[in-house]
């Protein structure tokens, strides 16, 4: 008798969490991220995956990936130097989503511009909102170098690819692959060109804004506050005289703990 109800408890708390925003979040970020892979590695290391002419024939990948050309060899350099550039990009990327989804929410029921946000985020614990804009604010940094590193690995890379060019077939490939990675910085330049609060999510289909604190960060914030007010009133309360000489210490999990002073110790 006692089996169904706790079944049953468990089936909901399992589909409020398939339901709720922020596990949505996170699985369209994971989908997003997984088939975004092989468009970085096909748009950055474009001297190995544009076809090119060796002698009498299509080069294999074998084949692009070795030469005795100086050139050619820093051109492969910089193509896996570019890669390695966005594999740190879409960490930070990463990162920044994940604090989004935990930290914020998104509300269309409320304002969006930069001021109200703005206030809302003063609802944060100071060292979380600060936490978040470092967050967003190497994410800004990287995604300019990555910008500067791509733009640097086309040009090279076309000049390589043009002494070994098969023609159409290899400027069209080279343009396709180029593309593709064209529309993911546009989307990147789009993110990092906003106001201090405004802050749009990289990963679902329709550009979105988190423009409002989370309801689990809200009951943590009312939990300390709580706390805090309980503690305060314990310590005004002159009955306690066992905890004159203590110090109360908030805990950032929950709770408090009395710690001894520094005369108790004496």
């Amino acid at each position: 008798m006692t089996e169904k109800p706790k079944s049953k408890t468990f089936y909901k708390r399992i589909l409020k969490r398939i339901y709720s925003q922020d596990f949505q979040q996170q699985t369209n970020m994971c989908i997003s991220v997984t088939l975004e892979l092989y468009r970085v590695m096909i748009s950055s290391l474009l001297i190995v995956f544009v076809p090119q002419r060796c002698e009498t024939h299509v080069c294999t990948l074998m084949e692009n990936l070795h030469s005795d050309n100086t050139r050619y060899s820093i051109g492969l350099i910089i193509n896996y130097i570019t890669m390695v550039s966005f594999i740190i990009l879409y960490i930070c990327e990463i990162r920044r989503e994940e604090k989004l989804i935990k930290l914020l929410e998104v509300n269309n029921t409320i304002s969006t511009d930069n001021e109200s946000v703005g206030k809302r985020l003063n609802v944060l614990d100071e060292y979380k909102k600060q936490k978040l804009f470092d967050i967003d604010r190497d994410y800004q940094y990287i995604s300019y170098l990555v910008m500067c590193v791509y733009t640097l690995n086309t040009i090279f890379s076309g000049i390589v690819i043009n002494e070994y060019s098969l023609g159409n077939q290899t400027m069209v490939i080279f343009l396709t692959n180029i593309l593709f990675m064209i529309t993911k910085l546009s989307n990147v330049y789009i993110l990092v060109n906003t106001d201090k609060n405004i802050f749009l999510s990289a990963y679902l289909n329709t550009k979105v804004q988190f423009n409002d604190i989370d309801p689990h960060e809200i009951i943590k914030i009312e939990k300390r506050k709580s706390l805090k007010y309980n503690i305060e009133e314990i310590e005004n309360t002159r009955g306690f005289c066992l905890l004159d000489k203590k110090k109360i210490k908030i805990l950032d999990e929950g709770g408090f703990e009395i710690e001894n002073s520094s005369s108790d110790s004496e």
